[in-house]
This record gives structure tokens, sequence and C-alpha cells, in this order.
């Protein structure tokens, strides 16, 4: 299966403003038995491709990387209720169209991305964007196949939260369960 992106957000000249890419709807935990009557999987994602250029890289040490890329994993299903909110309401949507967006599961991608809500599988800096863009595609693919549950078990962050964590934007996770295992006697 190759993942395809296709563009979701940023400026027309993405290469020179930056943008970001996503892929069709995955799903994590196929088993084909079905846990829950009529569902086969844990939440369904989208694997985004943030493509941002170094914006003082013509002005600056031409030595610092001209394009930094990342790939990252959101899932408005798996999100915290109330993180999904916070990051609607970063984006100052009236009450009265609310449900508009709320039914867009494009936007929902988007807001989360741009609100941190997300688990970043792999990043890139260089001066080649075909290249970085050519590496993002081939871990997309190991990220969105067989090794989805290597790349999430991985920690995100100093503290010890894993992309399951942050998929849902409970970021110090990792620091519950460090204070759990703590008070926890032998």
């Amino acid at each position: 299966m190759t993942i395809r992106f296709k563009f979701l957000a940023g400026d027309v000249n993405w290469q020179e403003y930056g943008g970001k890419f996503v892929s069709k709807k995955l799903c994590n935990g196929y088993d084909g038995r079905g846990a829950v009557k009529g569902q086969d999987y844990d939440f369904h994602y989208w694997l985004v491709m943030d493509v941002r250029p170094n914006e003082d890289w013509e002005y600056g040490d031409k030595k610092d990387p001209k394009y930094y890329v990342s790939l990252a994993v959101v899932s408005p299903e798996a999100a915290d209720p109330g993180e999904l909110q916070r990051a609607i309401d970063s984006y100052g949507i009236p009450d009265d169209e609310s449900p508009r967006y709320m039914a867009d599961p494009m936007f929902l991608v988007e807001c989360l991305h741009s609100c941190g809500v997300a688990a970043y599988e792999w990043q890139g800096q260089g001066n080649n964007l075909s290249v970085l863009m050519k590496e993002a595609r081939k871990e997309a693919q190991l990220a969105g196949g067989m090794f989805f549950g290597f790349y999430m078990d991985a920690p995100q962050n100093r503290i010890g939260s894993t992309g399951w964590d942050c998929v849902r934007g409970d970021l110090l996770a990792g620091l519950r369960r460090y204070e759990d295992d703590e008070a926890t006697p032998y």
C-alpha cells in the first residue's frame, strides 16, 4: 500500500512559505474480528506531512538547514474531547457555524495539528526539499503500516510520554506514570 498525500493547508507557493499535506484516512488496530460489534479498529488517524522553510536562511548563516519536514499522526477520534474543543476554539469559529466545521474531518485534523495534539513520527532537516519529502514518504509507509504501534510506543518527549499519549493531547502522561511508579511500594 502506497500512502499518498494531498494538500491540506498553507500557501500556494508552499515550497517557499510552507504547507501541510495529509494522507487518506487510516485505521489502527484492524484485527478482522471486531472487538466491539461493527468496529474493527481502535481509531482512525491521518498522517500529516508539514513542510517548513527556514525563514532566516536567505539572510542568515547558510550552514543552517533550508527546510524542516515532519510527519505526524493526528486523530480527532483519539483526541481528548477537551483538547479537541480547545483546538477548535483557537480558530475562532462562531457558535452558529461550529456544527458545519465539526463535521469536516480535515478541519479537525488541521486544528489538532496546528495546536500540537499530534504524535510526531519523523522529523528531518536539510537543503534539498525533494530528498526530505522522499524520506518522509518512506517513513509514512512504515508509520502507516505494520509498524504503527512501534512508532506510537516510542517516547515523544523527555518525560516519557508516548505517541499514544500525544495523539490524545496528554503531554504530561509520562510524568504521571513516573509519579505512580514512585508511589507504588515494592
